[in-house]
């Protein structure tokens, strides 16, 4: 779980739902579309983890801390791992 690299072994095959296609015109980052598409469901994954978790104590008196560190340059790095 998480997004870390290599993304596309951070998610399940349902939920492999972002392609490369869905990334074209976003020359935001210089990658491959293939590995922002990875990214995407990576994050897609990750967000309904969270969400499942929250929705199990969501009906008990329960406090939920989530504790979340940024890895926005993650991307930005990816050559750096030799995957690219």
């Amino acid at each position: 779980m998480g997004t870390h690299i290599d993304y596309s072994m951070r998610y399940p095959k349902e939920f492999k739902k972002f392609s490369p296609e869905d990334e074209q015109g976003l020359n935001t980052i210089n990658l491959s579309q293939k590995i922002r598409a990875e990214y995407d469901n990576a994050v897609l994954y990750n967000d309904f983890v969270v969400n499942e978790i929250i929705k199990r104590f969501e009906t008990r008196n329960a406090i939920i801390i989530y504790i979340f560190r940024s890895r926005a340059g993650s991307l930005r790095h990816y050559k750096f791992y030799g995957t690219q």
